[in-house]
């Protein structure tokens, strides 16, 4: 209606913004215009109204939430200051991580509570990022090219973003060599002097538009496979459980009476599927369906043969 204010951002949605707006800039330096350009809570003249307000905020953000956005005099700018954990407190932190289960959105929660997007897919701890990140971070941020070694050939890449899958990191870029994306783990870079090379001038390319950055960085075969989808049992027990439903996400489970472990899951990749399953032994068995059965039997067959 005419007349009616625009809602205003609560104190802690507003503080949630922007760190969020300072994770995705770690490691630059930034002005508070630049933080009014993507932000519209402290868009405007950069006035002592507006500081003070940005004051605020951070400083709720450090005190509330651990959150350190640091202030450069010289540069007359703001970064995210970089975690740090002790020992004793990253300790603390593992131990925690063991414990924790998320089972997925609560039906009856408001969509709006705090973690209601999560489920257990989603449920990483990062307790160790890769010291080369910080030196790719760079070219990703600046849209500059960069240069580095990897298996034994000096590469040249357009650096669109930097991401993780199980427990690798990655980098997806356009190699300039090959003229094609490619994605380069992290740690088969070798290491030089400098290990990370930043060449020509920022903004030297642009990332294509509709990246969906969830799949590129998903290399579990069995999601992109050719073979035509079939759903796969696995016979368990409780112990094994878990670490069969995270390696073969996605997968339903079931407990029968008696005890035993029924574990289900959409396969589109065969071969990786049985290299995967067969990893785990006697503590997982197939029952199904017959062409994958078919092919465990091929696989173990000659292993078992006698001269």
């Amino acid at each position: 209606m005419a007349g009616d204010k625009e809602p205003q951002t609560k104190p802690l949605e507003r503080n949630l913004l922007l760190a969020a707006f300072f994770r995705d800039r770690r490691g630059q330096w930034v002005k508070l215009k630049d933080v009014g350009r993507e932000l519209t809570e402290y868009s405007g003249p950069v006035n002592e109204a507006l500081r003070k307000k940005f004051g605020r905020d951070i400083d709720d953000l450090h005190h509330q939430a651990g959150i350190e956005i640091e202030w450069n005099d010289q540069m007359q700018a703001y970064r995210i200051k970089p975690s740090f954990f002790t020992l004793d407190e990253r300790a603390a932190l593992l131990k925690a991580a063991r414990a924790v289960w998320v089972s997925g959105p609560r039906e009856e929660a408001p969509r709006d509570e705090l973690g209601q997007s999560l489920d257990d897919r989603n449920a990483n701890v990062a307790v160790r990022v890769p010291a080369i990140v910080r030196e790719l971070q760079p070219g990703v941020a600046d849209r500059r090219l960069v240069r580095f070694r990897y298996k034994g050939t000096l590469r040249t890449v357009e650096p669109y973003r930097i991401g993780s899958w199980r427990t690798s990191w990655y980098l997806l870029a356009h190699e300039v060599e090959s003229d094609r994306r490619k994605r380069f783990r992290l740690d088969r870079i070798e290491v030089g002097d400098p290990t990370i090379e930043r060449i020509g001038e920022p903004g030297a390319f642009t990332v294509p538009d509709g990246l969906d950055w969830a799949t590129e960085f998903c290399l579990d075969p069995n999601e992109w496979g050719p073979d035509p989808v079939v759903t796969a049992t696995i016979e368990t027990d409780v112990d094994h459980q878990g670490m069969i439903e995270r390696t073969f996400d996605g997968s339903t489970t079931t407990i029968e009476p008696d005890g035993r472990v029924l574990i289900e899951v959409e396969v589109r990749h065969y071969v990786s599927f049985v290299i995967r399953a067969l990893r785990f032994g006697n503590h997982a068995r197939v029952t199904g369906p017959p062409e994958l059965l078919t092919m465990v039997r091929d696989w173990l067959t000659p292993q078992t043969e006698v001269d």
